[in-house]
C-alpha cells in the first residue's frame, strides 16, 4: 500500500511542534541571560541588539523567559493529552468491542463528563487548592481529557469490530483482550493520534488561559508572562505580544499537523 506524505502544512507543523519540544527541552540551557535576573536601569526595554526580544519590568530578557517558560506548557499538554489517549483509548475500545451494559456504563460516564463545561470543572478542581502546582494542574486536566478520547477510540472500535478478520479470530476463539490490545487499538491508533494532536493544541492554551488566571506556580510560562505583560500594556507591548505570538504560532502547528494526519490516516485496517 502506498504511504501519503505530510502536505506542505503537516511539515510546516511539524517544523514547528520539532522546535517547540527542543525549546521545552533544551531552552533553559541556550537562553542567554538568567530568567531570574534582576536589573531595573533595563527594566520595559523594547527589542535591541543586546535583548532581541525586550526586557520585563524587572529587567528580565523576554527572550530567555520564553525559552525557559515553553517546557511548562509543552509537558504540561503533553502529558495531559497521553493521559487521555491512553486512558480515553481503552475506554472506548472497550466499549466499542463488547457492546450491551459494557458499552452504556462507559459511555454515560463520557456523557457525565461532556456535561461539564470543561474549563469551569478545571478551574473548580484547581480552586480547592491553596497553591497549585503543576501537578495539579495535570490533574485537572486530565479528568476531561479523556472524554474525547473515549468517544472517538468507541466510534472507531464499533466500525473495526464488524470487520472479517474479527470475527474470524472470534471463531478460532481468541479472547476478547487479546482482540482489543492486540487488533482493536493498533487500528484505531492512527485516528488516536489525529485527536491527539488537536487535543495538544487546545490543552496547551487551556494551560496558558489557567496561567493566565494565576492558577498555575509562580515561575515563566507563556502564560504567566502575558498576565504579568498585561499591567504595562500600553508602555511595553512586548511583553505580551511576544509571547502571544509563541503560544499561537505553537497552536497554529499542532492544529496543522493534526490536519495533515487525519488527511493521511483514513480507514485503513491491518490484520497483524
Amino acid at each position: 500500500m502506498k504511504v501519503k506524505q505530510l502536505s506542505h502544512g503537516g511539515k510546516a507543523g511539524l517544523i514547528i511542534m520539532t522546535v517547540f519540544a527542543l525549546m521545552a527541552v533544551f531552552g533553559t540551557y541556550i537562553s542567554p541571560y538568567d530568567p531570574g535576573e534582576i536589573n531595573l536601569e533595563n527594566a520595559l526595554k523594547p527589542p535591541h541588539s543586546t535583548h532581541l526580544l525586550g526586557t520585563d519590568e524587572n529587567g528580565g530578557d523576554i527572550l530567555s523567559l520564553v525559552l525557559t517558560g515553553a517546557k511548562t506548557g509543552f509537558w504540561v499538554s503533553t502529558v495531559t493529552v497521553l493521559w487521555g489517549l491512553f486512558f480515553g483509548g481503552i475506554i472506548g475500545a472497550v466499549a466499542g468491542y463488547k457492546r450491551g451494559i459494557t458499552d452504556q456504563i462507559l459511555m454515560r460516564t463520557v456523557d457525565i463528563v461532556f456535561s461539564f463545561p470543561g474549563l469551569l470543572l478545571n478551574l473548580y478542581v484547581l480552586s480547592l487548592v491553596k497553591q497549585p502546582t503543576h501537578l495539579h494542574m495535570i490533574f485537572a486536566l486530565s479528568i476531561t481529557s479523556w472524554a474525547s478520547f473515549a468517544r472517538l477510540s468507541r466510534g472507531t472500535a464499533l466500525a473495526v469490530s464488524n470487520l472479517d478478520f474479527i470475527k474470524a479470530l472470534e471463531i478460532m476463539g481468541a479472547s476478547p483482550n487479546r482482540i482489543i490490545f492486540r487488533h482493536i487499538i493498533p487500528n484505531i491508533l492512527p485516528n488516536l493520534l489525529v485527536q491527539f494532536s488537536f487535543s495538544f493544541a487546545t490543552y496547551l492554551l487551556v494551560e496558558a488561559g489557567l496561567a493566565f488566571l494565576g492558577l498555575a506556580p509562580p515561575e515563566p510560562s507563556w502564560g504567566n508572562l502575558i498576565a504579568q505583560g498585561t499591567s504595562y500594556l500600553l508602555v511595553a507591548p512586548h511583553m505580551v505580544i511576544i509571547p502571544g505570538i509563541f503560544l499561537g504560532i505553537c497552536a497554529v502547528g499542532a492544529n496543522l499537523l493534526g490536519d495533515a494526519l487525519r488527511d493521511i490516516s483514513g480507514n485503513t485496517t491491518s490484520t497483524e
